[in-house]
């Protein structure tokens, strides 16, 4: 990207007369020049080399060698099965909090500088088109470790005025995973990934939602209605108190991802390929922990026992199993909300819910409800967790395979259990957006509920003599 606009700059200073005047383009001309330029950057290669061997690499990207071997071996999956977003700007946050800590154990200060700039590029999302490889690599990780690695690598060799691809002055694997491997890197930065989706999406997704649905508590509290037990006609009680049930629902669900969180805290970084910390200098592993924190504004800490950080993701297993029972909540209130207000004039029709667009291509007036079902489909997270869960617990030593090897499973809720060592929140917070609009959108029907008053003569509501 960087290197096109150069390119620009010297063809355009190659169009200019010997007396120092610009030749005028119209355009079209314009256009076609830079055409050109594009094309030519897009067949231009730069020759880099791994321990396999030379490769040729884009010239207008900043990944290396490594990252189109991988590209190379596994040519399945497509964009849409790349490795998430948010587990990069993790890989960015711990990137830059080592090359700070490693600082103080030697590294160049000017390397050091030109890392962090790099990382902060990655963190921005600036750098995001670097990062091609698909969830399908090895079980550790290694390859999207080096994708990083190469791609902060390169940069930085930018910043400093070096040649994309020498590895000099700042090199891949000396410099920016100094004191790392990938088996600690990728553990790290899924924990990143998981705790800050939580905080920065689900969390306030569902505490809106609290808010909306506690809001509509209140509204219905004088509301009365019958039951529904086994669907049929119940006891009555009012609108506001079988809302507060979901009210109930959610703020239960807040407090069991909170629960969870404490061990998902804890990073894995430090304890390199098996969990010894072989390569890492004494307090590596607490300082990047605190660097971490800082970045993120979360209280990450070192995980006390590297070789459990490593080997197993039982914190991630928590957290799923609190994600679950919150998506099994959505589902509830969103089928009891549709079940309301089903009809309206052949169900019923309890609730009015929002018309958003025709619902049939053969059926005139007809609509659906599709936050509601959005909320519902959104909700299969709790589909993959079985599969999950039976994966991680077959999970053979260390790193033989990793989580996201189990094929995905096509469902609308995209979380990743499968693909990507449990990137959880990845969509997550897609239901009780969706849920937050219904619920602040929904009204209710005040005459229907009047024609079936305490006077139970007009439906032979008959549970409402119980009253007296």
């Amino acid at each position: 990207m960087y290197r096109s606009a150069n390119n620009l700059q010297r063809f355009s200073s190659l169009l200019r007369l010997q007396n120092g005047t610009d030749i005028k383009y119209s355009g079209p001309v314009v256009g076609v020049i830079n055409l050109y330029l594009r094309m030519a950057s897009s067949e231009s290669y730069r020759i880099e080399r791994d321990t396999f061997g030379e490769l040729k690499v884009p010239s207008d990207k900043y990944y290396g060698a490594q990252t189109v071997r991988s590209t190379m071996n596994f040519k399945i999956g497509g964009v849409t099965e790349r490795m998430p977003l948010q587990v990069i700007k993790a890989f960015g946050i711990l990137k830059r909090a080592a090359a700070e800590v490693n600082t103080d154990y030697g590294l160049d200060p000017k390397i050091a500088e030109a890392i962090v700039k790099a990382t902060d590029e990655v963190i921005a999302g600036k750098l995001d088109d670097h990062f091609p490889l698909v969830v399908w690599q090895t079980g550790s990780g290694t390859q999207t470790n080096m994708n990083v690695n190469e791609v902060i690598s390169n940069r930085a060799i930018e910043i400093l005025g070096g040649k994309l691809g020498s590895k000099d002055p700042v090199h891949p694997n000396d410099h920016v995973n100094k004191s790392q491997s990938s088996n600690d890197t990728f553990p790290t930065a899924m924990h990143i990934a998981a705790a800050t989706e939580v905080h920065e999406v689900l969390l306030p997704g569902l505490q809106l939602l609290h808010d909306a649905l506690a809001a509509k508590a209140s509204e219905f509290k004088d509301i009365i209605k019958i039951g529904r037990t086994h669907t049929q006609d119940a006891v009555p009680l009012s609108l506001g108190q079988e809302f507060s049930a979901y009210v109930q629902q959610v703020k239960y669900s807040i407090e069991r991802v909170k629960a969870a969180m404490p061990r998902v805290y804890e990073l894995a970084a430090g304890g390199t390929a098996v969990g010894t910390g072989l390569n890492t200098r004494i307090g590596f592993a607490e300082k990047v922990a605190e660097k971490v924190s800082a970045l993120t504004g979360l209280p990450f800490v070192t995980a006390p026992n590297k070789f459990e950080a490593l080997a197993a993701h039982d914190a991630l297993v928590e957290l799923s199993g609190a994600l679950n029972t919150v998506a099994v909540s959505m589902m509830k209130i969103a089928n009891d909300i549709r079940f309301l207000g089903s009809g309206p004039r052949s169900g019923l029709g309890e609730l009015i819910l929002p018309e958003n667009e025709p619902g049939s291509s053969i059926m005139p007036g007809k609509s659906v409800y599709l936050q509601l079902l959005r909320a519902v489909q959104r909700s299969t997270i709790f589909f993959p967790l079985v599969f999950f869960c039976l994966y991680i617990s077959f999970i053979a030593c260390t790193f033989m395979c990793k989580l996201w090897q189990v094929p995905k499973l096509k469902l609308t809720m995209y979380v990743s259990y499968a693909n990507s060592h449990v990137f959880l929140g990845h969509e997550f917070h897609h239901a009780p957006v969706n849920m937050l609009y219904t619920c602040t959108l929904t009204k209710f029907s005040v005459p229907r509920f009047e024609c079936c008053g305490l006077c139970c003569a007009t439906d032979g509501v008959w549970s409402l003599f119980e009253l007296f």
